[in-house]
Order: structure tokens, then sequence, then C-alpha cells
């Protein structure tokens, strides 16, 4: 691939980071503490969204396989969904003010309808990165553009929203604002994708359905289930992170004002590991520097959940830079680390199925995230949650244990996970060369 096409590749997730971000990190606290939506039925409300979001992910992947049209199998589904994702973008932050019970119907539908749309892009955008990378090397130099783009994308949206929020006295309204620009910005990714990125001839061919034959093949390709296993655990800890960041500045450190600053810095320095982590990953192989980062990053958010109160600015600011390593493996490494497990498929089944393999990655991740979520929701109203309103200590322990304890199981399940997990360098070049017969 040309530098263009990995430029315009990476900034197609850019679009998803933000959206992503923004609504991992502001949208539960908005339900909550801005809309005045009970935290249960708040989590409810995303729960429904992202089951719905996870099972519609197999179904368009399965869509994008089988489609045959002169732009190819997935950049219609890319452009297709340009506008829609920004529009419902925008809808999530102006829920009006109403009733309890339309403010939580409001929120449910506007949330499947965004949840909708982001799944039309996303998977089919996902799909394409076995099909324009094709070795496991490049992969990784491919992904390394994308998350460069993703994490400055999560940079943009962890920490200029806070800004625009608070520039206005009505809160209400600056999270509408938000909504607004950041909608429009949702729009260009894949627009850029589509217009840049064409698909090779090898990618017209359609690939099998979701059936029967396409399950047995599934449950023999263990380095995928393996593979898949980890990015469930990985992204349902970061996506849980991402929910109580601000439960946590707010609360137990009381630096509200400053978490655009804290999230700054976070990705910053995300952004400022990706090569090394390119480096690691050549000498290390990619599962053994997925660990490294994690063990990590397990580390850092244990030590920031129950210590990062007591820091002074410096010794705060110095931890978190450090935990923009492990977040940065959690970004590049997953995403390299997939294609050589959806490429087994097409090796032992002779067929092109990476939009049925990724829609079926993003739905275990997103129905896990929608029900740790949801568990954040009923913990938080279990202990006695009030916004708005200095917490108490067994509140504080929640949050505490929510941000750092809970993701750290997460993380040490894909850590373990990928010890059995035997694609590496050679394994993956013997399989060009052999057709698949490694085992």
């Amino acid at each position: 691939m040309t530098i263009k096409e990995k430029l315009a590749f990476g900034y197609g997730d850019l679009g998803l980071s933000i959206s992503w971000t923004i609504v991992g990190f502001y949208f539960l606290f908005y339900l909550t503490d801005i809309a005045q939506v009970n935290a249960a039925w708040a989590g409810f409300a995303i729960l429904i969204g992202k089951i719905w979001d996870a099972f519609s992910d197999p179904l368009f992947g399965t869509f994008s396989d089988k489609t045959t049209s002169r732009y190819g199998r997935r950049r219609p589904f890319i452009l297709g969904a340009a506008i829609p994702y920004g529009i419902t973008f925008i809808i999530l932050w102006t829920v009006p003010n109403w009733s309890p019970w339309l403010k939580i119907l409001y929120s449910t539908i506007a949330f499947l309808f965004h949840t909708t749309a982001s799944t039309a892009y996303a998977v089919p955008y996902n799909s394409l990165t076995p099909e324009l990378a094709e070795t496991y090397d490049e992969r990784t130099s491919l992904n390394a553009y994308r998350m460069f783009f993703s994490i400055l994308g999560g940079l943009i949206a962890g920490a200029v929203p806070a800004f625009v929020i608070q520039a206005f006295a009505d809160q209400r309204f600056g999270y509408s604002v938000m909504g607004t620009i950041f909608g429009i910005i949702v729009i260009s990714s894949p627009l850029v994708v589509f217009l840049i990125i064409k698909e090779k001839a090898a990618q017209t061919e359609t690939g099998g359905g979701f059936d029967r034959s396409a399950l047995k093949d599934i449950a023999k390709n263990k380095p995928f289930l393996l593979a898949v296993s980890m990015y469930f655990f990985t992204w349902t800890g970061i996506n849980v992170v991402s929910a109580t960041i601000i439960y946590f500045a707010t609360y137990v450190m009381e630096r509200e004002a400053e978490i655009g600053f804290l999230i700054g810095i976070l990705f910053v320095s995300s952004i400022v590991f990706l090569p090394l982590w390119v480096w690691i990953s050549g000498k290390l192989e990619k599962k053994r520097a997925y660990q490294l980062g994690m063990i990590e990053l397990v580390l850092c958010l244990l030590f920031i959940a129950f210590f990062g109160d007591k820091l002074n600015n410096f010794w705060l600011y110095f931890a978190v830079v450090v935990t923009g390593f492990g977040v940065s493996a959690a970004h590049v490494l997953p995403f390299s680390i997939l294609p050589d497990a959806v490429e087994y498929d097409r090796l032992i089944s002779g067929k092109r199925r990476e939009g049925m393999y990724y829609g079926l990655t993003t739905f275990f991740q997103k129905l896990g995230t929608s029900l740790m979520l949801f568990v954040v929701g009923l913990t938080l109203n279990a202990v006695g949650y009030k916004p708005n309103v200095p917490q108490g200590p067994e509140v504080l322990l929640a949050i505490r244990l929510l941000f750092g304890g809970l993701p750290g199981l997460l993380f040490i399940t894909g850590i373990l996970l990928m010890m059995p997990y035997p694609i590496d360098r050679a394994f993956q070049k013997k399989m060009l060369e052999d057709g698949g017969s490694s085992e």
C-alpha cells in the first residue's frame, strides 16, 4: 500500500474513534447528570442499543461479504452510512426535557439509530484490513497508521468536548453544541475512505453466508477463537474505563475542571508510544507485545484508582503519561492480531468472509461492553449514587473498583487467552506457502 492509501485508511478511523470515545466517555454521564435520567435506566438504555448494535454486526458483515457492485463489496456501505452516522450522533445529545419515561424512550431510540449507522460503516471498514494488507508486518504497519488516527480521535474526543461544554453556562446547551460540531466531523471519515481506497479485484469475489458450514469453520479456526476472545475482554475493559473516568475524576479526585486536560495527556502519550509498539511487536511477536502492554496497563490503572487522589500534579500527570504506554498497546496490537486469525479461515475454507468475521468480532465486544455498562449503571444506583453532590465512602469505593478493578480483571483474562495463541511471523508465512495446512 502507498503512504496515501495508508493515511486515507487510517483517517477512516478518526470518525469512529471520535464518536465511540465521546459516547464512551460522556454519554452515561450526560444521561445521569445532565438529562437527569436514573442511573439504572440510563444503563438500560445503553444496554438495549448496544445489544442491537452487537447483533447487527454479523448481519452487516454478511451483507457486505455477499454484495457485488462496481464499487466493490465494502465501499457502498461506507458511502451510504456517512451522513446518517453524523446526524444520529447529533441527536444523542439533544434529549428533550420531557417526563422521565419519555426521556428514557428518546435516549433508547436515538442510541439505536446511531448504533445502526455506526455498524453499517464500521464493519465493512474493518473488513478491508486483511484485504488491503496481506503480510504479517504490513498489517502491523497499516494498523499503526489507523491507530494514529484512532488515538488522535480519542485525544480530540476525550479533551475537546469538555472545553466546548464548559464554554456555556447551560451545560445542556453545551452538550448539544458539542454534538453538532463533532457530528459534522464524523461524516468526513467514511467519505475519505470511499473516495481514496479502491478495492482490489479479489475483493469483488463474494463470500459465503453465515450458515451451518460457516459455524463449523469458525469452530475449527482456533486462532480466531482465541483472538476474538482477547479482543472481547480488552475492549470491554477499555470501554468500562472510558465510561467511568469522568465519575472518577469528578467525585474521587475532585478534578472535574481538569478532565479534558488529563484525557488529553493520556492520548498524546498513547500517540507518542505507537511507533515503539510497532518496534516491540517486531522484536517480541504481536502476542508477547500485547501481554507486556496489558500487564503495564493493569498496574497503572490500579495505582491511579487507589492512589491517584493522593498525588500532586506532577506525579499524577506522570502516572497518566505512563498509563498511555499501555493504552497505546491496547489500541494497535489487538487490531493487528485479528487479521491474521481472520485470514486463517480463508486458507482452511477457501472463502472470503472477512465481513462475517469482523461482524462477529464486534458482536462479542459490543455485547460484553453493553452488559458491563449496564452493570456500571446498576452498581452506581445500588450504592446510592446521586448526581452533582459529594459522594459517600461506599460510592467512592465503587467508583474506584469500576475504574480500576473491573477493567484489570478483564485485561488479565485477555493476557491469559493469548498464551496458547499460535500465529507468529513464521506461522503466518507458512500458512501462505502451504495453503493453510499449518496446525
